[in-house]
């Protein structure tokens, strides 16, 4: 195996070998994060668009799909996103969530440990029936 360059991170086998596998150019983290940086940037300015898209906060985006802001569900708040299984339960994928809290709005892409809190808006993405069928949840 070819020994790590300067610009590059090695990669052991776990945290306790010194056993070496692999390495991590510093082009693939700066790809990564570059990636990151471009995903977060389009879920924010979907989030934007929704906003102020229309009176229902629905943008299709294609045949039979849409992204639509909704309140959380009152069944959602105290619950995780992983113990909702969200994905799997409902076929919609979670964007973004929106708080408003201290006056101001906070937007954020939410781990799966997320806890759903009162007040919580949800923008998800999704067939139009799935998209609907959330919002009947209120």
């Amino acid at each position: 195996m070819e020994k790590c360059g300067l610009d590059d991170l090695p990669v052991f086998e776990n945290e306790k070998s010194d056993v070496q596998i692999g390495a991590i150019s510093r082009k693939d983290v700066d790809r990564a994060y570059k990636k990151a940086l471009d995903y977060h940037e389009i879920t924010s300015d979907l989030a934007s668009k929704i906003s102020i898209a229309n009176a229902e906060k629905d943008v299709r985006f294609l045949e039979g799909y849409s992204i639509s802001e909704i309140r959380a569900p009152k069944a959602f708040v105290g619950k995780t996103i992983r113990e909702l299984d969200i994905r799997k339960n409902y076929n919609v994928e979670i964007i973004t969530i929106r708080r408003s809290s201290d006056g101001g709005v906070r937007a954020f892409m939410p781990s799966a440990d997320y806890a759903f809190q009162e007040g919580d808006d949800i923008i998800v993405a999704g067939k139009s029936e799935d998209v609907a069928v959330l919002k009947n949840l209120q």
